[in-house]
């Protein structure tokens, strides 16, 4: 009785795992988005203060939390490689 319990259990969390399979795929299918990326709603704002930084940026004495605004405000729009290129 003990041997078919052991087994039992691991063979319903099995099914089970499998069961959902099919309902993590379809959530997935929802979250793609096809063709190219909607820009954010921020994103004309977001271009400002980029161009307000880069103007600053040679006048600045500590560059580091310029640089560090600028990758990430870049990465926010969606420019990963203008976001890992130094200015």
């Amino acid at each position: 009785m003990t041997c078919s319990r052991s087994i039992l259990f691991p063979a319903l969390l099995l099914l089970t795992g499998l069961a959902s399979l099919p309902f993590r795929v379809r959530a997935q299918e929802k979250e793609q988005v096809k063709g190219t990326v909607a820009e954010p709603v921020d994103a004309a704002e977001v271009r400002e203060q980029i161009a307000t930084v880069e103007k600053l940026l040679p006048q600045l004495v500590d560059r580091g939390a310029a640089l560090y605004f600028l990758s990430t405000s870049k990465q926010h729009l969606g420019e990963t490689l203008d976001a890992l290129q130094p200015p």
